[in-house]
């Protein structure tokens, strides 16, 4: 149950920053409220503190499977083009988790 809210927060949070952030600090955005809303999912579920990068990484992950689907499939109704756009964002976050999961410690960062 504790696990619904992250990826539900992760989506709600693709989708409404595109929407109200302006495209110069989305990346600002998305890092700053993913942090939060992966604390405050530790917090609600009373985990120990390392279950916050578990928390973390289900918000970037649903945050870049919502964009890559919107930038996909929601312009295409339209134009049956991809929105390069957000298709950038969703880029964006996972390249940020890549490089985050590659300087954990006990990471082969050579790989």
């Amino acid at each position: 149950m504790y696990e619904v809210f992250p990826l539900v927060a992760g989506a709600v949070i693709a989708l409404l920053v595109p929407r109200f952030v302006p495209s110069g600090q989305r990346r600002i955005a998305y890092g700053g409220l993913g942090v939060v809303v992966a604390a405050l999912a530790t917090i609600i579920a009373a985990e120990e503190w390392f279950f916050f990068f578990i928390d973390l990484a289900e918000v970037f992950i649903a945050m870049a499977v919502t964009l890559t689907i919107a930038a996909y499939y929601w312009p295409s109704l339209r134009s049956g083009q991809p929105n390069q756009a957000v298709l950038a964002d969703a880029d964006t976050i996972r390249d940020a988790f890549t490089k985050f999961t590659k300087s954990l410690p006990g990471r082969d960062s050579d790989r």
